[in-house]
């Protein structure tokens, strides 16, 4: 039920007021003048207020300000049989729901009441609304925090996996490099050092992830680039100035499932050219590129100018041509090996999504001989 206050001067209203509006099963309250309505204000807090706005002492103006300075929430409607439109002006101003005019009736009062209610049930529901939502909005920044506090804990995690990921390989390497000392076989001797070579690899691949801000993606230009020179001093190459060419899209990153194979292919590929195409100190140039081609697909080529490949090697059964067939197998590509003024080493496969910008316009790295 709703309660209502009538705060007008003239006894006759207020008793008709009161009696129609119990009808209506209305809480009514009554007071003759501005301050003992606002001291039964206090006491009762209404839901509404009907305020005659002539009054002597305090006129209805003053005592709408001074409820709105008690209760934003309640709706007040003014009632007057003078004035004229500045009053009414007045009165909306000063917070006033409506304007009723003297003789009142009661139809249009109880329109007027029913809407002020109305709103006010609104205004609450939105109240509440509000409420809930920042509640809703606190326990997610909460949960937001907490994900990013988990996030930060499983990154440091993952930085130290691969950390010692390629610590544990690099080890394994430097063993296999400390037996292969004492190896007199040439032919056990090559195995060994070539099985170091791609160990260390991968373990270059667990090295970007570790020392990246991005621990599940690695960036196949800085891989490449970093890759090869390191395969280039390896072999000693550098002193004879051979010359190596990279183009690799800036956008081409993946994840550790494809880096892995790709990093292999890598290393295969571009120590055969750096160990079989320059024999006896000739110079020479390697191009390595990895880019989009435009329709899907991402094309690994490295190309020399040197010797290039005798036909019985190209079928051969060695370890390293079953390796780079099988992890061109693995990525899903076609592999193609020709002589072309040099040995010609092309792998073509679906670009995997991962981390790709087809869109994006090929970033070639500059084209300096590695030192």
């Amino acid at each position: 039920m709703a309660k209502l206050l009538i705060i007008d001067d003239e006894e006759l209203i207020r008793r008709r007021l009161e009696k129609l509006l119990q009808l209506d099963d209305y809480e009514t309250f009554c007071a003759e003048d501005g301050p003992k309505g606002l001291a039964l204000f206090q006491q009762v807090n209404p839901d509404m207020a009907l305020v005659d706005i002539k009054m002597p002492g305090m006129d209805g103006i003053e005592v709408l300000k001074k409820i709105k300075e008690l209760s934003k929430s309640t709706e007040v409607i003014m009632m007057t049989g003078h004035g004229g439109t500045e009053t009414v002006i007045d009165a909306l101003r000063a917070g006033a729901f409506d304007y009723i005019a003297k003789p009142i009736e009661y139809d249009e009062l109880e329109i007027s009441i029913k809407r002020a209610l109305e709103k006010q049930g609104m205004m609450k529901k939105l109240e509440e609304y509000t409420v809930s939502l920042e509640k809703e909005l606190t326990e997610r920044k909460k949960v937001e925090e907490r994900l990013a506090a988990s996030l930060a804990a499983r990154e440091i995690l993952l930085q130290e996996v691969h950390h010692r990921v390629k610590n544990n390989l690099q080890i394994i390497a430097g063993l296999l490099n400390m037996e292969s000392r004492h190896i007199t076989d040439e032919a056990a001797k090559k195995a060994f050092e070539n099985t170091r070579s791609r160990i260390d690899a991968i373990a270059f691949v667990h090295n970007k992830l570790h020392t990246s801000t991005d621990l599940a993606h690695v960036n196949m230009a800085d891989y490449v680039k970093s890759l090869a020179a390191q395969l280039q001093t390896s072999y000693g190459k550098e002193e004879r100035k051979v010359t190596l060419k990279l183009e690799v899209s800036e956008e081409v990153e993946f994840n550790l499932e494809i880096s892995v194979p790709l990093g292999l292919l890598f290393n295969e590929i571009i120590t055969n050219a750096i160990k079989h195409a320059f024999p006896d100190n000739r110079e020479g140039e390697i191009k390595i590129s990895l880019i989009p081609d435009g329709s899907g697909n991402l094309v690994f080529t490295v190309k020399d100018n040197g010797v290039g490949i005798p036909p019985e090697k190209v079928k051969s059964g060695s370890t390293g041509t079953k390796l780079i067939n099988m992890l061109a197998r693995q990525l899903g590509g076609t592999l193609i090996v020709e002589n072309d003024s040099g040995t010609r080493t092309q792998i073509t496969f679906k670009d995997p999504k991962m981390r790709v910008n087809p869109v994006a316009p090929v970033a070639a790295i500059p084209t300096n001989m590695i030192k």
